[in-house]
């Protein structure tokens, strides 16, 4: 035989008094006639009032009846743990699409890092090509004018040696970020006479600016620090231009005329080629090794970039 009937089984009493499965039978009759006096059908005349007050009184009478109380607490337990349950099941659910999820963004990361760490390869290799080709253009360059230098020995006198100006010993220089005037002054020790140094400060997020004159008759000093970078990886250019002893000083060496044509004492032009090509050399088989080892780099981490896929 069925403990509540079909009207009893729709309805949650707890739900419909507004009362908790801790209040006693005092507490549940209060509620009862509090909402009573709102719904009463003497007092409240309609369909509405009506209802609620039939599903109150169904509330009431299961709540007071020991039998039918003790079989609702039992069907509320059961859905509040089957409720429990459930917010488990989605919780362990959630959880793991999220893993899921991660799990997917990370090697979509990481498969984008490795084509980054591709093209950025395929960047500094196109940067080092280039650098190559300007050095074997320089060298063919040289070599070039050395020959039409000697064709030109053969061919008419030596010529005269230029004069040379103030404006022909000034050296432009764009500094490293952080170089003050005091380490520029302190690098330019090794190249001789310097007749004024002058620098301008850093704007936005370049290093500073210098021009530096050098003094009369240090040619050498100030060949050798347009090609040097001052020592310290300036950019170097010429103030008004490559002057014309430049070009002469070579021929007259390749000439076999020495340099002592009213120069004074100043260092052997041929001599700084010499230890510039060699350095310009040594910076591309640095450059090299670096690539090689950055290639060597990429290459394992791109294999574990694929393990973890795997």
């Amino acid at each position: 035989m069925a403990i509540l009937t079909d009207e009893e089984r729709d309805i949650d009493p707890y739900d419909v008094l507004g009362v908790t499965l801790e209040m006693g039978e005092k507490e549940i009759r209060k509620a009862y006639r509090k909402l009573s006096l709102r719904c009463h059908p003497d007092k409240n005349p309609g369909p509405e009032a009506e209802a609620m007050f039939h599903s109150i009184s169904l509330a009431l009478a299961i709540l007071t009846n020991p039998e039918k109380r003790k079989f609702i607490d039992g069907k509320l337990a059961q859905s509040r743990a089957q409720a429990v349950r459930r917010a488990e099941m989605d919780s362990k659910r959630k959880a793991k699409v999220d893993d899921l999820l991660r799990r997917e963004e990370d090697a979509k990361r990481a498969r984008k890092d490795a084509l980054d760490a591709r093209k950025e390869a395929a960047k500094d290799e196109a940067v080092h090509d280039a650098g190559r080709r300007m050095v074997e253009e320089r060298r063919k360059r040289q070599e070039a004018a050395i020959a039409a230098a000697r064709q030109e020995k053969k061919s008419s006198p030596p010529p005269a040696p230029p004069p040379i100006s103030p404006e022909d010993l000034q050296l432009k220089l764009q500094l490293p970020v952080g170089c003050t005037q005091g380490d520029l002054e302190t690098a330019l020790n090794k190249y001789g006479a310097i007749e004024a140094v002058h620098v301008a400060l850093a704007k936005g997020k370049k290093g500073p600016r210098a021009l530096v004159e050098f003094a009369a008759g240090n040619w050498g000093g100030c060949w050798a620090c347009m090609h040097d970078g001052a020592g310290i990886g300036a950019k170097a250019k010429w103030a008004a231009g490559e002057p014309a002893w430049v070009q002469w000083a070579a021929q007259q060496r390749e000439n076999g005329k020495g340099t002592g044509f009213g120069f004074g004492s100043a260092p052997d032009i041929s001599d700084m080629k010499d230890r510039q090509r060699q350095r310009e050399k040594d910076a591309a088989m640095e450059s090299a090794t670096l690539l090689r080892m950055r290639q060597a780099e990429r290459e394992r981490m791109v294999e574990e970039i694929r393990r973890a896929e795997a």
